[in-house]
Parts: C-alpha cells; sequence; structure tokens
C-alpha cells in the first residue's frame, strides 16, 4: 500500500520540514538558555506560529511545549 507520505516527489519538503523541527528542538534542549517563544522558534524557520506548531507536533508527537517539558 502505498503512503501518500511515500511520494518519493516531496522527499525534499520534507526533509527541509524535518530540518526545521530539528533544528527548533536543538534550542529546545538547551535548557540553560530557557524556552524559546514559540513566535521566535517560528520566526526562526521562517513560518507563522500556528503553521510552526502544527509542522514540529507532526515530527515530534508533542507541541513545542510539551516537548520543553518533558526535558
Amino acid at each position: 500500500m502505498n503512503r501518500p507520505d511515500a511520494d518519493p516527489a516531496r522527499l525534499p519538503e520534507r526533509a527541509a520540514a524535518f530540518g526545521l523541527v530539528a533544528q527548533a528542538a536543538a534550542q529546545l534542549n538547551l535548557v540553560d538558555a530557557g524556552a524559546p517563544p514559540l513566535a521566535a522558534l517560528a520566526a526562526a524557520a521562517g513560518l507563522s506560529p500556528s503553521r510552526f506548531q502544527r509542522l514540529f507536533s507532526q515530527w515530534m508527537g508533542v507541541s513545542p511545549k510539551r516537548y520543553r517539558q518533558h526535558l
């Protein structure tokens, strides 16, 4: 069965999205620096806060806030 997210033509788009989420997760992992606000993470990714939160949640399985709470 073909998964819609397995479309080879979308691989560069999915890789870029993963890269954005991985960078945001790395920023959230910096415990001593404090948690950057969602708007700052979204701006760094070049996305709106709502789009960034959806993308982060899709890749990580939790919201950025919940991710940070579990560190």
